[in-house]
């Protein structure tokens, strides 16, 4: 029986938790702000993915990590910029965390890859 890995565990509860949001909304209902929830469930994903794979960014060569940083500040603007268009006029909190929360695994990680 082989060992089991924390960083495998973690993403398969990642994994499940994206996979039950996703189905979530399926039954959010069509009225008041269920289409903009069914919307945003993509770019949180993203989000969230990223923001998790930032924190094992310097465990790449050097080469990717530098495009690895490229990438996801690219996927981070792009999925902000979705989530705030879907929300214009009043964005939730819960989603403004989920940029911030991208926001700051960036930011560390260009500290500690420059570092």
């Amino acid at each position: 029986m082989s060992s089991l890995h924390p960083e495998i565990l973690t993403w398969t509860g990642l994994l499940t938790q994206w996979v039950h949001l996703a189905q979530a909304a399926m039954a959010v209902p069509e009225q008041a702000d269920g289409p903009r929830w069914r919307e945003s469930i993509s770019p949180i994903i993203h989000l969230q993915a990223v923001t998790f794979a930032l924190a094992d960014l310097e465990q790449l060569p050097r080469d990717e990590q530098l495009l690895g940083l490229d990438k996801a500040e690219i996927l981070i603007r792009d999925n902000s910029s979705k989530l705030n268009a879907i929300w214009f006029d009043h964005q939730p909190e819960s989603t403004q965390e989920i940029i911030r929360d991208a926001d700051l695994a960036l930011k560390i990680a260009q500290a500690s890859i420059q570092a």
